[in-house]
C-alpha cells in the first residue's frame, strides 16, 4: 500500500518559513530587497555561519587544500564581522549588525554554490592543460555581481551612497587579500 507524506501544520509552517527566506536573500542578490527585509535572530544567524563556512570551504578546498581553505573562510568571516561592526558603531547604527550580517553570509552562501562548478572546472581545466575562457569569465561575472550585492547592503546598512558602499566593497576585498597573504604567508 502505497502511503503519502503529509506534513502537519508546523512543519508547513518550518517549510514555507525557509522558502520565504531563500527566497528573500535571492531577491537581495537581484537587488530587490535589502537587510532591513530579514529578520533578526540569533539562532539563524549561526546556521547562515555554519552554512557559509562549509560552502566557502568546498570553494577554496580545490585551490589551497581543506586546512588553508577553512581557516581562509573562517578569517573572512571574522574580519568582516569586525569591520562590519565597527563601521555599524561609527556611524551609530549597531542595531543593524544583525541583519546586515545575516544577509551578507545568506548571498555568500548563494554566492559560494554559483561558485563551486566554475571553479572546480577551472581546476579541472588547469589540471588538463586546456584553457577555460567561459568559465573565467563567468568567474569574473560572479565575482563582479557578488561585489555589487556587497555594496547594496552595505548601502541600505550603513545608509549611504551606492557608490560609496562599492568602495568600502572593493576596499574590504583588498583588505582581506592583503591580511591573508599576511596571515597565510608560506603556508601553501
Amino acid at each position: 500500500m502505497h502511503t503519502m507524506y503529509c506534513m502537519s501544520g508546523r512543519e508547513a509552517v518550518k517549510l514555507c518559513a525557509m522558502h520565504a527566506l531563500i527566497f528573500r536573500f535571492i531577491d537581495i542578490c537581484m537587488l530587490r530587497s535589502g537587510p532591513q527585509d530579514l529578520p533578526t535572530s540569533a539562532f539563524l544567524l549561526r546556521i547562515l555561519l555554519a552554512l557559509n563556512i562549509l560552502v566557502g570551504t568546498l570553494v577554496s578546498f580545490p585551490l589551497s587544500g581543506f586546512d588553508h581553505a577553512l581557516m581562509e573562510v573562517s578569517l573572512d568571516i571574522i574580519l568582516l564581522s569586525i569591520l562590519l561592526y565597527t563601521g555599524l558603531q561609527w556611524r551609530g547604527l549597531t542595531s543593524r549588525f544583525m541583519q546586515m550580517f545575516i544577509a551578507l553570509m545568506g548571498t555568500g552562501i548563494i554566492f559560494g554554490m554559483l561558485m563551486m562548478p566554475v571553479v572546480y572546472q577551472l581546476v579541472a581545466s588547469k589540471a588538463a592543460n586546456e584553457p577555460a575562457l567561459f568559465a573565467a569569465l563567468v568567474w569574473w561575472c560572479i565575482v563582479f555581481w557578488n561585489i555589487t550585492v556587497m555594496a547594496h547592503i552595505l548601502r541600505h546598512g550603513f545608509n549611504i551612497h551606492l557608490a560609496y558602499a562599492f568602495v568600502v566593497a572593493i576596499g574590504y576585498i583588498l583588505l582581506f587579500w592583503q591580511v591573508s597573504d599576511w596571515v597565510f604567508a608560506g603556508s601553501v
